[in-house]
């Protein structure tokens, strides 16, 4: 069986599952005549109920109507989809190229979904952090320097978010706050 790729759905499918895209057929072997005369529909044509018992059937190949893999779909080895699934694994997405054929590709993501990721990675950061806020944890001027740490650590998301509005697209290279040592 053959896996597709459809860059319509953005989904793969397995003829195993959706179905065959094409089935072979048993027909009567009319002459090339008589086919047209049935396609036409013209009056005295040959119909199956004249064809009888002993008339040659051949098979012919069609499109399978019970297949539910999209039109535009694209064939792929089982080998690529694998590849597809380990770089989705890894994070990336998969788009489809020129062709509607998938390739991966880092994802891209909006504003908002970039400073929230940013905000998570700050609060893991602060939350590892927490104890260095306790008064015996250290002496008071290294506590102040990671105060001091911490503090530009809740201000990054807001630099960011002010730069990228005010169309500063070199605001995603901000260097993270480095942690006093």
């Amino acid at each position: 069986m053959r896996i597709f790729f459809s860059p319509s759905t953005m989904g793969f499918y397995d003829e195993a599952i959706h179905g065959e895209r094409m089935i072979i057929v048993q027909q009567p072997a009319l002459t090339d005549d008589q086919k047209v005369d049935r396609m036409l529909g013209i009056a005295g044509t040959v119909d199956d109920a004249v064809l009888g018992d002993d008339v040659p059937m051949t098979d012919v190949t069609i499109a399978n109507p019970a297949c539910l893999i999209p039109i535009d779909a694209v064939a792929i080895s089982a080998e690529r989809h694998a590849e597809l699934m380990e770089a989705v694994s890894d994070g990336q997405v998969i788009v489809a190229d020129a062709s509607g054929s998938p390739q991966s590709a880092d994802p891209t993501l909006s504003i908002e979904e970039q400073l929230e990721a940013l905000r998570r990675r700050r609060d893991r950061e602060l939350a590892a952090t927490d104890w260095t806020q306790l008064p015996d944890a250290m002496a008071a001027a290294k506590r102040k320097l990671w105060a001091a740490h911490r503090q530009a650590l809740r201000d990054l998301p807001g630099i960011i978010e002010k730069a990228l509005a005010d169309g500063d697209e070199r605001a995603a290279a901000t260097p993270w706050p480095t942690a006093p040592g």
